[in-house]
């Protein structure tokens, strides 16, 4: 089994879509394209999860770094999957698409039709040249050896067709053991290298409502429950009650709070906690975060909390 050296987790980014679909109401202008984008980056997400059991089947000794995002000349790049040997690099770009991929070599268009509707979409070959340029230009700006650099586009989707005219770069994840065959299986990777890449790594973390032109009061303010997801939940006494389905808990804002993180930064007051929780009691707001054991600083009414 190769190694491991940046592992895959879902990203910031998906956390803050998932937040922000659920907390945004549904006939805000923002909603559909939210909702787009959501549906994409998941599929993006759950395509580099299917292709976890064809990497088994590269050699013992290749390191693996998944999601790399680095600082490029001009802007970020980022690599769905980076494989290292001694010998090469190989970027494998990473496609959650059904239908049947097409490609024109005499305009370079991408185009893909399902349900017998054709769209163009946004060529996975010129996308990977762009990663290959920026790729060999980081490893030129920190002085690593020029190593030889593949790059491969994998489509993840079961009900992907690949017609005769795509490139040799396109494959489907069941052909990955065929391009692991050319591996070199008992050299070792250049380890300096592989730990520089991950060090290097920064990940995306926008301000979603920005980008969206969101302002913050449009936003569902509460704490949802656990068991019916889109109910929520009154404060009673010491506990957390969901009205719909009786369910109770202790710490159920601490769920809301999280996503008061993702979306507006990891500083609250008690005032902010009070409004996002939807609470009126100060003392209330202030035994919940004290309860959470948070780093915090100044005194009383001034005092803001670290979420972690």
């Amino acid at each position: 089994m190769p190694i491991t050296i940046k592992p895959r987790t879902k990203s910031t980014e998906l956390s803050k879509l998932e937040t922000l679909a659920r907390r945004l109401p549904a006939r805000h202008p923002s909603a559909p394209r939210i909702n787009d984008d959501l549906a994409q980056t998941r599929a993006g997400y759950h395509g580099e999860q299917s292709i976890e059991y064809y990497l088994h089947t590269a050699p013992a000794s290749a390191h693996l770094l998944h999601d790399l995002r680095l600082k490029g000349p001009h802007n970020y790049f980022q690599l769905d999957l980076l494989i290292i040997t001694a010998s090469t690099l190989h970027i494998i770009e990473i496609k959650n698409i059904a239908g049947t991929i097409h490609y024109d070599p005499r305009t370079g268009q991408a185009t893909r039709t399902l349900a017998g509707q054709t769209e163009r979409i946004r060529n996975p070959l010129h996308q990977i040249k762009r990663q290959h340029a920026a790729l060999s230009h980081w490893l030129s700006a920190r002085a690593h050896p020029q190593l030889p650099i593949h790059t491969t586009v994998i489509f993840t989707n079961p009900d992907t067709i690949l017609d005769t005219n795509c490139p040799a770069e396109f494959h489907q994840s069941e052909q990955l053991p065929e391009l692991f065959q050319h591996y070199d299986p008992d050299t070792v990777p250049h380890t300096e290298l592989s730990r520089d890449l991950a060090q290097s790594h920064k990940p995306l973390n926008r301000n979603l409502l920005e980008k969206y032109k969101i302002d913050r009061h449009a936003l569902t303010r509460g704490v949802y429950c656990a068991h019916c997801e889109s109910r929520l939940m009154q404060r009673q006494r010491y506990l957390w009650r969901c009205p719909s389905c009786a369910h109770t808990s202790r710490t159920a804002h601490h769920t809301a709070l999280n996503e008061y993180a993702l979306l507006f930064g990891n500083t609250i007051t008690n005032k902010q906690a009070r409004e996002f929780l939807n609470i009126r009691s100060r003392t209330t707001a202030r035994t919940l975060l004290r309860s959470m054991r948070l780093v915090h600083n100044g005194k009383q009414s001034n005092r803001v909390y670290y979420l972690k």
